[in-house]
């Protein structure tokens, strides 16, 4: 009589594991299939091939314009001020100051800087998210900051 095969869990020791080829998709999600000589899954979104990758490019992900990304592409800044202090610096495309890449605003009271609004905007000047910083003191130091991104 031929042994059953493992059902414990834990790590076993296979050298390898043989799909046998199939004419159709995974119907099940969490399957995988061996259908034409491509491996297949599916998910809660549906069927996709394993060998495919995924994501996007290295060249899409350099131009997303998100708060974590750096400015990578020419622009202009142009500064406001009141008084000796910097209240607004905003990222343009070009000198011509028609589309916004990026914005700082810059709040205080007396001479501390008690919030930052930094908002990004999409390759149309439209804002597409915003993180607000807020600074707490302890004397004339900075002793905190919360971080609301939305």
């Amino acid at each position: 009589m031929p042994t059953t095969p493992d059902r414990f869990p834990g790590s076993r020791e296979e050298d390898e594991i043989v799909f046998e080829e199939q004419s159709t998709d995974p119907t099940e999600i969490g399957a995988i299939r061996n259908v034409s000589g491509a491996l297949k899954g599916r998910d809660s979104t549906g069927v996709f091939d394993l060998r495919s990758g995924g994501g996007i490019s290295e060249a899409e992900h350099r131009v997303l314009d998100q708060l974590v990304h750096e400015l990578d592409e020419d622009y202009y800044e142009n500064y406001t001020y009141s008084g000796s202090k910097i209240t607004n610096v905003t990222v343009w495309t070009d000198v011509s100051m028609t589309t916004k890449i990026r914005e700082y605003q810059y709040t205080y009271t007396g001479s501390h800087i008690t919030q930052e609004v930094i908002i990004q905007y999409d390759g149309s000047g439209v804002e597409v998210e915003r993180l607000t910083l807020s600074y707490s003191y302890t004397g004339s130091r900075i002793s905190n900051v919360t971080c609301v991104r939305t």
